[in-house]
């Protein structure tokens, strides 16, 4: 199976005209995901708010990450 590449786009365009229940990366309020370099998240993956993935970290099916009470930072 191919590797599949998650890009985020500008804060402004966020999610736009996608439905967010079938979108892996969302916003909370006024925190976005960041992601580093050749990070990996699946589609049937969400990461919500403020949460960083570092360099190489890849992101599994069924994975929740909520960035929403408090933050998350995966990697080094």
């Amino acid at each position: 199976m191919p590797r599949v590449y998650a890009v985020v786009p500008e804060p402004a365009h966020y999610n736009r005209g996608m439905d967010p229940n079938l979108t892996a990366l969302r916003p909370y309020l006024d925190r976005f995901p960041v992601l580093g370099p050749r990070v990996y998240v699946d589609p049937a993956a969400t990461v919500i708010g403020d949460v960083e993935l570092a360099e190489d970290v890849s992101i599994w099916p069924g994975t929740i990450l909520r960035g929403d009470v408090n933050f998350i930072r995966v990697g080094a």
